[in-house]
This record gives C-alpha cells, sequence and structure tokens, in this order.
C-alpha cells in the first residue's frame, strides 16, 4: 500500500509541473493536497490495524479527505 500512496504522489507532483495551464497558487494546492493524502495514509498504514476492513475505511476516508481538498481547485481536479 506504501508503493501505491509514493505512486501516486509522484505521478500527482508529475501531472502538477507538466500542466503549464496551472497557476503557481494551484500548484501549492495540489502539492499541500498530495502531502496531507501521504501523512493520511502513512497514518493508515503505521496505526497496528489488525482488521483489514479498518484499514480500508481509513484509507478510504484518506481519499475522501483528498478529493475534497482538490476540490477547492475545481471538480476537474477530483478523479
Amino acid at each position: 500500500m506504501k508503493k501505491l500512496t509514493t505512486i501516486a504522489l509522484v505521478a500527482l507532483l508529475a501531472a502538477c509541473s507538466a500542466n503549464k495551464d496551472l497557476t503557481p497558487a494551484q500548484k501549492e494546492v495540489l502539492n499541500s493536497c498530495a502531502q496531507q493524502n501521504f501523512q493520511c495514509e502513512s497514518s493508515c498504514e503505521n496505526t497496528n490495524m489488525r482488521d483489514n476492513m479498518a484499514n480500508g475505511v481509513c484509507m478510504r476516508q484518506c481519499i475522501d479527505q483528498h478529493n475534497a481538498c482538490k476540490a477547492q481547485l475545481g471538480p476537474e481536479f477530483i478523479n
């Protein structure tokens, strides 16, 4: 799961730098969202959750928070 998080973070950062239509402020917001998501998912992984379902719920909450963060920029940023 940690590899998936890292890949998602790298992909997001690459997308941000590849899209020249984004303003510096938009890039900053997306970078902040990605960092918050990484910390959230790391927290889910570091918590000693014996129940895979509980871990899945935790990760889903991270995704929801990440999408809400990106929604500040507009619906086109939500995946």
